[in-house]
């Protein structure tokens, strides 16, 4: 058992100045350690501690106003390409003496958040080449214990957001979870409802002009753009963007499309539900008479291979190769053999990763 406990461990390694934001500093050493899953040290770099750092096996290394990038290699490229972690480097003011290090190659585990829109814009136009950039929006002025609080609660929550990108179990305790999550509901619930108003106008006039280049076009909104925060809060737009990844897939194979005879996004959404539903009958198998009426809906409602795998895929019904088999089945008069092929094939490459 203390095998297993040790490698859950995530350690953290968090580099400033020793006169830079010392109790914003000391706030966030308390959040990211209140959990024992996690370990972070505190370090001032120099020449002296430079290679011990960088050989201590940190899975994520935070700075503070690009501490540490005056350290170069050999032929002056940045020291921390060199080191075998994740970095989170927070830019909490402007004018800062190694700024102009960021035109030189950087590497692509590094993630940087600046404070203020102004601020990234500026950093987007000069240093066109920052492998990933986002502004901490909310940050309060001031050294009051609220204020100190509140900002050390924003940048725990884009550390846990980048680990969560780099796939590392960096995890706050429940409660801090809980209100770091709250907090920021709250500060972009409007950007979110406009968001949101923004997909449900564009699914409306695309579906009822039947227009699937607009359609497709909130992939990337929702991906990257002001989308982000619906699919980030709601069930709803998730499933949304399950929805478009099934008609963008289907598109490029040539395939009847999911939003065919849709035209809305209310038909759109209960199509993809009562879908779902169906699929959750034949998984678990209520009832003969459940899975027959599951069955007649799925044969009669023009479905792709794609489609099904999806919804299998991300709706956590477990789904194993039987039930492929089964909806191959199903789908033998509708399906030619290479739709077949391609459903079975599916299913096998997930029962491959779900052993590895």
């Amino acid at each position: 058992m203390l095998g297993a406990d040790i490698e859950t461990i995530m350690k953290l390694i968090l580099l400033a100045s020793k006169t830079e934001n010392v109790e914003l500093l000391q706030e966030l050493q308390k959040l990211l350690s209140a959990n024992p899953q996690n370990t972070i040290e505190q370090y001032t770099l120099n020449p002296d501690n430079l290679q011990r750092i960088q050989n201590g096996g940190a899975d994520l290394v935070i700075t503070i106003n690009l501490s540490g990038f005056e350290f170069t290699t050999l032929t002056g490229g940045v020291s921390y390409n060199l080191w075998n972690t994740k970095f989170v480097h927070f830019m909490l003011k402007r004018d800062l003496k190694n700024e102009l290090v960021l035109e030189k190659p950087l590497s692509i585990s590094m993630f940087f958040y600046c404070l203020g829109k102004e601020y990234k814009e500026y950093l987007q136009k000069n240093y066109q080449d920052l492998p990933y950039l986002e502004e901490i929006t909310g940050w309060e002025k001031g050294t009051e214990r609220k204020s100190v609080k509140s900002n050390a609660e924003k940048m725990a929550a884009a550390i846990c957001e980048a680990a969560q990108k780099c796939h590392l179990p960096l995890a706050l305790s429940s409660m801090q979870e809980a209100e770091i999550y709250f907090r920021q509901l709250k500060e972009e619930l409007p950007e979110m409802k406009s968001a949101h108003q923004h997909i449900d106008e564009v699914l409306d006039e695309a579906l009822s002009t039947q227009d699937y280049s607009v359609l497709l076009s909130l992939i990337p909104y929702m991906e990257s753009g002001k989308g982000k925060l619906a699919w980030k809060y709601t069930g709803e737009a998730r499933r949304i963007l399950q929805i478009l990844y099934i008609v963008r897939l289907e598109e490029k194979y040539h395939m009847e499309l999911f939003c065919k005879g849709c035209r809305s996004k209310g038909e759109l959404t209960e199509k993809y539900l009562v879908m779902l539903f169906a699929l959750r009958r034949l998984v678990f198998r209520l009832s003969e008479e459940s899975v027959e009426e599951a069955e007649q809906f799925l044969k009669s409602a023009g479905l792709s291979p794609f489609a099904l795998h999806v919804v299998l895929q991300n709706e956590l019904l477990s789904a194993d190769l039987s039930i492929y088999q089964q909806l191959t089945s199903l789908f033998t008069k509708s399906w030619n053999e290479e739709e077949k092929l391609l459903f079975i094939g599916m299913a096998g490459e997930e029962s491959m990763h779900g052993q590895q």
